[in-house]
């Protein structure tokens, strides 16, 4: 492979594979579906961020998951933030806009700003 996949992050020069962290997550009991996209942070990068579709009956909290995945990969590859969804976004042909989940983070992040 030369370059980095399209959906690659990266993060403090580091190039992170949001599907390895997506299939990771997903091998966790009670996880339905996950997608892993990027949060821009200056100087940063783009910080892994887990959008997560749990069961209903799952009591999974956003912590066990960051040190889920932090036991098992490198520092550079941890996910930073998980948001619980009750569904991905998806297009008409069934592929999950993550576009949306991008937009989404971004409008989150400037809400708080101008809070402050």
């Amino acid at each position: 492979m030369v370059g980095r996949p399209e959906d690659a992050l990266l993060y403090k020069g580091y190039t992170v594979d949001p599907h390895e962290l997506e299939q990771l997550l997903l091998s966790r009991r009670g996880i339905l579906d996950v997608v892993v996209v990027g949060r821009s942070v200056p100087g940063v990068g783009e910080m892994p961020v887990a959008f997560v579709v749990a069961e209903t009956t799952a009591h999974i909290t956003a912590e066990e998951l960051i040190e889920f995945v932090a036991a098992t990969v490198p520092p550079y590859k941890k996910v930073r933030e998980v948001v619980f969804v009750d569904e991905l976004p998806l297009s008409p042909r069934g592929a999950v806009l993550r576009s949306a989940l991008r937009d989404r983070l971004n409008d989150v992040h400037a809400e708080q700003s101008t809070e402050k």
